[in-house]
């Protein structure tokens, strides 16, 4: 059975990656169309996306709206023009050739599945890429994840570059978020979808990427609200700790730009049981100290050492 699949990017003032971008789209050994949402680029984005002459490339621009809404934006088209699954593309990622192909695989693999993601590799430097390690996770096969949220203590097996999901789901992004609004679709495709995981790589992250959105200053951002999630917590094993190790994350974020009484807001509602002791010592450190621990671990990262924070 063919599917029809519609790839999404949504594009906001990303003019040094946007081609690379499509290449990798259009590249594709399984064809997907390609719906750019252009969200108000003040830069070269534009122009650079519509010199691609190719029927498979739909442009729709807008004035900026965020990530949230143009990602709903392209949802709703997919639905309305009958794709049947839907991909993501950041405008700073790409794909290898055999990306679609390798979650082609996982559609025919797995039928009650509705979510499918490939795994993905980072690149730290020109020269230097990061193999992703997952928790709990130790199969060389393709699987659907009876817990999702257990395999997410070290990183997300679900990335905005590296997943596709079928147009029968109802999920949407929160568009009030924007922080960690991925986070907060995932655990809504968590609790609501079943989820497979295919280890191959197709997808590199570039985090040399200028403007990614982690870079936005923290004090004009919203953030997800991990408190509605709470209630679910019982039904899902892995999920408070899932919560937790995120909370931790945003915490030290906001102890960096020196928005304590907010940290501790999210301390307080964390079991220590749930993080490292490295963890646990890490969010008693100053701002002054944790920005200087961030520059060495930038540095030791993008030499190829990893240093884990999580298990």
């Amino acid at each position: 059975m063919d599917h029809r699949f519609l790839t999404i990017i949504p594009l906001y003032n990303k003019e040094a990656a946007i081609e690379r971008a499509i290449t990798s789209v259009l590249s594709q050994t399984v064809v997907t169309d390609l719906l750019i949402i252009n969200d108000g680029s003040t830069d070269d984005s534009l122009s650079i996306a519509s010199e691609f002459e190719s029927d498979a490339v739909m442009i729709i621009s807008q004035d900026n709206q965020g990530v949230s809404n143009a990602r709903n934006k392209g949802i709703s088209y997919a639905k309305s023009n009958n794709y049947d699954c839907i991909l993501f593309l950041d405008a700073d990622d790409y794909w290898e050739t055999n990306h679609v192909e390798e979650l082609t695989k996982n559609i025919l693999k797995f039928p009650n599945a509705t979510v499918f993601a490939n795994n993905y590799k980072i690149r730290k430097s020109a020269t230097t890429f990061e193999a992703t390690l997952f928790s709990n996770l130790e199969t060389d096969t393709s699987r659907e994840l009876d817990d999702f949220f257990i395999y997410n203590y070290l990183n997300s097996i679900l990335f905005s570059s590296s997943f596709g999901f079928k147009t029968s789901i109802t999920s949407l992004y929160n568009e009030e978020i924007t922080h960690s609004e991925d986070i907060d679709f995932y655990v809504q495709l968590a609790l609501h979808e079943k989820i497979a995981f295919n280890p191959t790589v197709t997808v590199i992250k570039d985090e040399t990427a200028v403007n990614r959105s982690h870079l936005i200053n923290l004090e004009t951002r919203t953030y997800t609200d991990f408190d509605i999630y709470e209630k679910f917590t019982s039904q899902h094993k892995g999920l408070k700790k899932f919560l937790d190790i995120n909370r931790y994350a945003l915490a030290i974020e906001l102890i960096i730009a020196n928005q304590k009484v907010e940290a501790q807001q999210l301390v307080s509602k964390m079991e220590f049981s749930n993080l490292t002791a490295k963890q646990q010592k890490l969010l008693k450190l100053s701002s002054w100290q944790l920005k200087l621990l961030k520059r060495i671990h930038h540095r030791l990262s993008n030499s190829g050492l990893r240093i884990r924070t999580g298990r």
